[in-house]
């Protein structure tokens, strides 16, 4: 089966054509052409995703200075600037960037790293 497209029309065209959603047209693909089950590549994904948390968490904990001294403890204060009164862009985008931040400082001290398409 071909599940290839190039642009939004031709994966829209797939999901009708397949009667799926988008999300399973992508995965039907990228299973194919990594040439592993569906079950597997969702389980990878998982993995990844369940690093990524653990990642998160650990920043969040770091409360000490990288080994360069370019990080240490931002990701905490973003974080509770993020559960401040008014935080700038809402909550919710400025948590976000206290995650990003943690695993940036969680890989600065010689972390995990997770490198995942987007």
């Amino acid at each position: 089966m071909n599940y290839d497209y190039n642009n939004a029309v031709e994966l829209l065209g797939l999901c009708e054509e397949h009667d799926a959603s988008i999300s399973t047209i992508a995965l039907k693909r990228e299973a194919l052409e990594q040439n592993v089950s569906e079950a597997s590549l969702l389980q990878r994904m998982q993995d990844y995703f369940a690093d990524m948390r653990e990642s998160v968490r650990r920043g969040l904990e770091i409360d000490t200075v990288s080994p360069s001294g370019l990080s240490g403890g931002d990701a905490r204060r973003l974080l509770a600037y993020s559960q401040s009164e008014n935080p700038l862009f809402g909550p919710r985008f400025a948590r976000t960037i206290a995650y990003g931040f943690a695993v940036l400082e969680h890989n600065a001290q010689f972390g995990r790293i997770v490198a995942t398409p987007t």
